[in-house]
């Protein structure tokens, strides 16, 4: 299942965490899947690639507050 899907099913379950298992069907859990720190870990590599492509493109960021 990708990312995204495990994102989309969580949130319809409510759920803030997911027991990832292998692929072969055997229901061996493999992990845990944080969805808060993951979506946070995502948001901070999305705002950085914004910011390197607004520096290659002379997008000047507003000033903070």
């Amino acid at each position: 299942m990708s990312l995204s899907d495990a994102f989309q099913r969580a949130r319809r379950y409510g759920l803030g965490r997911l027991p990832p298992v292998d692929r072969e069907g055997q229901d061996t859990l493999t992990g845990v899947l944080d969805c808060p720190v993951v979506r946070r870990s995502l948001s901070v590599r999305v705002l950085s690639h914004r910011q390197k492509a607004d520096t290659i493109h002379g997008v000047r960021q507003p000033a903070e507050s």
